[in-house]
């Protein structure tokens, strides 16, 4: 079992560079950075897409990490990332008592809290050590936070400090970042992680072949790769399933199907309860089911738009699935519950009437989706495969 959870890790970001796939213009272009005396790296991308994994491949002499909470200030979080330097004689490590003593940590030589001067001070103090300093799900701190740290790049890179400062967060903080200082651009590299390639998803999963004996069918390959729409972590679920699920030494298709229903039970808590709230009625002909299957894979199938589509796109999908003909009017209520609390809120309106685009709230619910339309044999894959050509 623990070369099944080094293979496939749905829970846990990818730690051990044998197991990364893809990704290769984007690791040349963190490399190439990491290669500067000084760089200041923004790694953005949607959620799963594997930002804290490339993050993983930071090496460095003094490598701090720490994962931002709701409640961080900008002091905070940098007395976390000095916590983990060790200081011995006038030498600064990482989690290494040296052979000087005393050993004492950084932080016990510091003000109780950290303003910009004393961060900036203490990071250019770590020169000659080339440190890197990575703040990991940096879209979840607090507005009042996002100023000092933008003024910490411009103060670094204009005193042009030795270090490497990488923000890793969601899309979304881009905005926020330079909103918080005009000239933040100028400073800060964004590598953006989209959506893994039909390729790089089956490198993963090539990867634990090797390293378990296993062998998947091209026909298991194409199913994973189709249900986990781009998002590793569900390439990753889905094959633990499978390997825990099968003594063989041979994974088909229906293997692949067959542990869809478990990994539908292992999934965030949250996407079952928000699928459930959104799908729920008392009439047995109410086709909440159906329409939001629709709404999935018009998301899948208008791969242009970062999963938008409108009403009309959804109509020729929900004939295919219901094996007849459809009206917008007759689904349009249910784009109208769908957006709203009462079901979860599940899909997102953008634009004007007579406009309007959807998307799912949660990237995560468009694989959910799929997996519980197959699990549940509320379609087949024969079915799906054929809308996506049509």
């Amino acid at each position: 079992m623990p070369k099944t959870k080094q293979a496939f890790s749905p829970l846990n970001p990818i730690r051990d560079a044998e197991f990364f796939a893809g990704r290769a213009s984007q690791i040349a272009m963190l490399r190439e950075q990491l290669d500067e005396q000084t760089s200041f790296l923004l790694i953005h991308g949607e959620r799963g897409v594997g930002k804290t994994s490339l993050a993983n491949l930071i090496k460095s002499n003094i490598l701090c990490k720490t994962t931002v909470n709701s409640t961080d200030s900008f002091s905070s979080l940098c007395m976390r990332l000095f916590n983990q330097v060790q200081l011995s004689g006038s030498k600064a490590g990482f989690n290494t008592t040296g052979t000087q003593m005393p050993v004492v940590r950084m932080t016990e030589k510091l003000p109780t809290i950290l303003d910009i001067d004393v961060v900036s001070h203490v990071i250019q103090g770590l020169a000659s050590s080339q440190a890197a300093f990575v703040i990991d799900e940096f879209d979840r701190i607090v507005e009042d936070a996002i100023v000092p740290f933008a003024e910490l790049v411009k103060s670094l890179s204009d005193s042009g400090a030795s270090c490497h400062l990488v923000f890793v967060g969601t899309t979304g903080i881009v905005g926020r970042l330079r909103a918080a200082h005009p000239s933040i651009s100028r400073h800060l590299t964004y590598i953006e992680l989209p959506r893994m390639t039909r390729d790089e998803l089956a490198q993963i999963i090539h990867n634990a072949e090797n390293v378990l004996d296993i062998k998947f069918s091209d026909d298991a390959i194409n199913l994973m790769v189709f249900v986990s729409q781009g998002l590793p972590h569900f390439i990753h679920l889905i094959g633990q399933a499978v390997v825990k699920g099968t003594g063989s030494k041979g994974v088909g298709r229906d293997d692949v199907l067959q542990a869809l229903g478990s990994c539908m039970d292992q999934s965030e808590h949250n996407l079952r309860e928000l699928y459930d709230q959104a799908v729920y009625s008392a009439q047995r002909d109410a086709q909440y089911r159906q329409v939001l299957l629709a709404c999935a894979m018009a998301g899948v199938i208008v791969t242009s738009q970062q999963g938008f589509f409108n009403a009309g796109e959804i109509k020729p999908i929900l004939e295919g699935i219901l094996h007849r003909k459809v009206v917008t009017a007759s689904y349009h209520p249910h784009l109208q519950e769908f957006i709203s609390k009462d079901r979860g809120a599940i899909l997102e309106r953008h634009g004007q009437p007579r406009k309007y685009r959807y998307r799912f709230s949660n990237p995560f619910l468009v694989p959910y989706v799929l997996m519980n339309a197959l699990s549940t044999k509320l379609a087949d894959i024969e079915m799906l495969t054929a809308l996506i050509r049509k």
